[in-house]
């Protein structure tokens, strides 16, 4: 039996008919799914029944919320207080606010008020994330019928290209049409997110990899030598990373099949020397719900923020 380490995880490799299996280095996501077997603390899909199955603790004022949720306590969630306040500003009214749940969050926004600097923009569009997936808790049933196993690479032989999202820093019309035309190229003829992913790596609960057709030159970057000199180097290689962490497994769908929350985010590896501005540098994040009615099928993906 062989195996390889990939970050913190060990992907064990089980010989099959008394054959070795080898496995390309850079897409470990071709490895067949009767052959991957992973270490990971996530418990078997079997015990999520009944509850909804979190993959990272939530930010809400609850003690003893577990990675285990019974489906009453879910459906709750989201009229709980977060466990920290965001301070919102109006130009039309004197005075601020402080937004501490998802239903005042809704509210303020409604009503024309806003974060004031970038830290609390940062954390607004945190909190919006985290509303979008408690609003699914809302309306969860008991899972009767797991199709999706252990979390892993493998999930890239059945996530949809759908899944991968536009990039970040689009500010015009002018830009969104060339961004457009740049991803309709990329996701041609391709069915599986897979495809145009290449580097694959999974560190605790999350995937990372490099998107393929995004390579370029970005800007030069300088430094000072030791008589305070600047010196400049060669143009910094940029390309696209993207990020995909699950948040939450349950049904969300009401059909009896577990579904699981992604949370996904694509950005550029080298931050502003890439030539994006802040917005390309911070990224495009999105929380996607993703079904899969067979084992062996492709799961499809609906975007929930």
């Amino acid at each position: 039996m062989a195996s390889f380490v990939i970050a913190s995880y060990t992907i064990i490799l089980q010989p099959s008919n008394g054959k070795q299996i080898s496995v390309p280095e850079t897409r470990p996501w071709l490895i067949q799914a009767s052959s991957l077997v992973a270490e990971t603390k996530i418990p078997p899909s079997a015990e999520t029944k009944g509850h909804i199955f979190l993959y990272e603790k939530l930010p809400l004022k609850i003690d003893n919320l577990g990675e285990k949720v019974e489906i009453g306590v879910a459906n709750k969630l989201y009229d709980s207080p977060w466990d920290r306040r965001l301070l919102f500003v109006n130009d039309k009214m004197p005075g601020r606010l402080w937004i501490e749940t998802c239903a005042s969050l809704k509210k303020a926004k409604i009503e024309d008020w806003y974060a004031l600097d970038t830290a609390s923009m940062m954390a607004e569009q945190y909190f919006d994330g985290i509303c979008s997936v408690l609003s699914s808790f809302k309306i969860a049933t008991p899972i009767k019928t797991d199709n999706f196993g252990k979390f892993s690479p493998n999930w890239m032989n059945f996530l949809p290209i759908s899944v991968l999202p536009m990039p970040g820093g689009i500010y015009n019309n002018q830009t969104w049409e060339s961004a457009k035309r740049k991803h309709i190229e990329l996701t041609k003829n391709k069915k599986l997110l897979g495809e145009v992913l290449d580097n694959i790596q999974i560190s605790k609960r999350k995937i990372s990899s490099r998107i393929l057709g995004t390579s370029r030159l970005g800007e030069r970057k300088t430094s000072k030598n030791n008589l305070g000199r600047t010196r400049i180097h060669r143009r910094t290689k940029c390309w696209d990373v993207l990020d995909i962490e699950p948040l939450a497994r349950g049904d969300f769908t009401g059909d009896g099949l577990a579904d699981v929350i992604l949370k996904v985010r694509r950005f550029e590896n080298a931050g502003r020397l890439c030539g994006g501005g802040s917005g390309a540098a911070l990224g495009s994040t999105s929380r996607i719900l993703i079904s899969r009615t067979r084992k062996n099928g492709i799961a499809k993906s609906e975007n929930i923020n």
